[in-house]
């Protein structure tokens, strides 16, 4: 703190930088426990979430699965089933489902709750001060919720060539007719689906030997299949080299074991992840861990102990819900420290993979276990062999467990198959 003035007076309890899922819960949560607050969003309230992630994601993997099912008509029993559809019709649906959600987010909601919205770019000037449109504020705590950004790989040409993200799929008002995705995380692997399904070619190119590197390694195989059967090219140990503008065409060159690669498409999306927005944020000089996340003790403190960081631009799970599970720590820590104080963990906290059949996991996978040298055992239970599966033809899939060997403590969980994400909470 030395370089820095300290006011002499405050006028929040807490300033909170970011709209999105993390810095939404905490100005709820500070306004809740009568503190004072400020929020402040650069962008659109509700972050990527609403905006870019979440919503727009599953309503259109909505519409997608909707329109697989009529074409596997003959599976549940049906003798003739089609289906007419616009992608411009689809996308639309898409826009007006983030319409909707959009109020329960707004300006005017959380002003009403209490919040002070501001709407500007944020300079923090010291650990009480933030400016925003020409404006200091002040305040006894600051919250660090600006979240993450897409993260652009260095590829050779790559400004030459106009690509898309989470941020900007969105504004595609026609469907893409060779569509090119580089990552087969989950953004890849659940827009990939979406988008053949609705009739666009799609290739995917990843580095590693599978995809969905986080989660268990059977269980995304059983994706691959699902992806291959929707007429998805799929290119694993792809090592990509260069982008090529030629006329209007473009096209990526790699290798695939030591063999060159071709690739022609008519749309790239980028899906390699995701990184820290730590714009205005250069005062405080915050200690950045090796993934370029600002470093926070498990009470969610930075190196000042009066400001916290919460949600994507630190957590190493970067959900809406993991990050709506920090900001309660980080909002109720804020304004009671030293008095009390909680730990956020993460330990218990599961995560959903949206392709067809979904993953949902909790803990350690099978992986982690062996890697880490967890005596530990697995216990494996089909999806064929339970009756609602079976009823729904949607035997895909299984429930693993892993537990200690003799021991009955859960360390992870990952199932597969239809409605695993509402499964896992079981």
């Amino acid at each position: 703190y030395k370089k820095f003035k300290k006011p002499s007076s405050f006028q929040y309890n807490t300033i909170v930088l970011g709209g999105g899922s993390a810095g939404l819960v905490a100005a709820y949560t500070t306004r809740t426990l009568q503190g004072k607050v400020a929020l402040i969003e650069k962008h659109k309230m509700g972050g990527d979430c609403l905006n870019t992630g979440c919503v727009p994601s599953k309503s259109i993997l909505r519409s997608a699965k909707f329109i697989a099912d009529i074409r596997n008509h003959s599976r549940y029993g049906l003798s003739n089933a089609n289906c007419d559809f616009k992608y411009e019709n689809v996308i639309n649906r898409v826009r007006d489902k983030i319409a909707t959600i959009e109020p329960k987010v707004s300006i005017q909601r959380y002003s009403e709750l209490g919040v002070d919205c501001k709407q500007g770019e944020a300079n923090v000037i010291s650990p009480w001060e933030v400016e925003v449109d020409n404006q200091v504020l002040s305040a006894k705590n600051i919250i660090i919720a600006t979240g993450a950004t897409p993260l652009i790989p260095n590829i050779s040409n790559i400004e030459e060539v106009p690509y898309y993200t989470t941020d900007t799929i969105w504004s595609l008002n026609q469907l893409p007719e060779k569509l090119l995705i580089i990552g087969a995380g989950p953004i890849g692997c659940e827009l990939g689906q979406a988008f053949s399904r609705l009739g666009a070619n799609v290739t995917i190119v990843h580095r590693r030997s599978t995809i969905l590197p986080n989660e268990d390694e059977e269980a995304a195989k059983l994706v691959e299949a699902s992806l291959l059967e929707d007429n998805i090219t799929l290119l694993t140990n792809f090592t990509t080299q260069k982008l090529i503008h030629d006329d209007g065409d473009f096209s990526l060159l790699g290798t695939k074991n030591n063999a060159d690669i071709k690739i022609e498409f008519t749309h790239l999306l980028v899906a390699t992840g995701r990184k820290a927005n730590l714009e205005g944020l250069e005062n405080l000089n915050l200690d950045i861990n090796d993934s370029g996340k600002v470093t926070t003790n498990e009470t969610l403190q930075t190196k000042y102990p009066n400001v916290y960081a919460c949600g994507d631009v630190t957590s190493p799970m970067q959900y809406t819900h993991t990050a709506s599970h920090q900001a309660w720590y980080a909002a109720f820590n804020a304004l009671f420290h030293p008095m009390k104080k909680f730990a956020c963990k993460l330990d218990n906290v599961p995560r959903s993979v949206f392709t067809e059949p979904e993953i949902a996991s909790l803990g350690l996978t099978q992986e982690q276990a062996i890697s880490a040298d967890i005596d530990h055992q697995v216990t494996t239970f089909p999806m064929d062999d339970i009756d609602r599966a079976i009823t729904d033809n949607a035997t895909t899939g299984f429930i693993k467990v892993i537990t200690p060997t003799n021991g009955d403590k859960i360390l992870g969980v990952t199932i597969v198959g239809e409605q695993a994400s509402e499964l896992i909470a079981e």
